[in-house]
């Protein structure tokens, strides 16, 4: 495991006095299928109102060239669009046709235009001591069963492909605070949206869930 960083970070950016952004978004280093592929996690920062990109922490597999590349990117004041339009080379034994900081970065422009609702794993650590939420674990039962994040008040597991059709039966209060998870926060940001679309007025999805997720868990008995 590799870990890495350039430009500022949360504590720095804040004595700075900027106004920014970040978002923690999960991904493999490579296509999953070739052989040493591997977990890689970015935490992106960006100023809210330039999109200037000003910072990002990396943990796993690859960070190097991620790191080289963004350290690049902020010296030449870059946004977030322009590294959305990172075309970066391409061979599955490498890299996936999209890299993982063009990810970061759409995901990043979601989360700051409002498209994206998210809490990070620091903040939902302190979230789950109370009971004013419900975590809901949108992977598969045999997923959750494995492993999910122990110390919640309110915990369901309701798998994405039943999202649509279960919701207001398992989450039948529209009003209440929703975190949805899953191993990565794609299912978790797609069952976001379709809670919302379905009349759920406080929906977030956890940024990086399981991925991301340093913290206490367990395994249903």
């Amino acid at each position: 495991m590799e870990a890495g960083s350039t430009g500022l970070n949360e504590k720095t950016a804040s004595a700075a006095g900027i106004d920014f952004e970040s978002v923690i978004v999960p991904g493999n280093d490579r296509l999953a299928y070739m052989p040493g592929a591997g977990r890689l996690v970015l935490k992106l920062f960006a100023d809210r109102k330039t999109h200037k990109v000003i910072g990002v922490q990396a943990v796993g597999q690859s960070v190097d060239k991620r790191i080289d590349t963004l350290v690049a990117a902020i010296s030449m004041g870059a946004t977030l669009e322009d590294l959305s339009e990172f075309d970066i080379g391409y061979a599955p034994p490498f890299n996936g046709p999209i890299d993982n900081i063009a990810t970061a970065a759409n995901v990043l422009l979601n989360k700051i235009e409002g498209r994206l609702r998210s809490i990070n794993p620091k903040e939902f650590k302190e979230l789950r001591k109370s009971e004013a939420y419900t975590l809901v674990d949108v992977r598969t039962p045999g997923e959750f069963k494995n492993c999910h994040i122990a110390g919640c008040c309110n915990i369901v597991n309701l798998p994405l492909d039943e999202v649509r059709s279960e919701c207001c039966k398992v989450l039948p209060d529209k009003d209440a605070r929703l975190v949805c998870s899953c191993q990565i926060d794609l299912r978790g940001y797609e069952a976001e949206t379709m809670l919302r679309a379905q009349g759920y007025k406080n929906v977030q999805s956890l940024e990086g869930s399981m991925s991301a997720w340093t913290y206490e868990t367990e395994k249903s008995k």
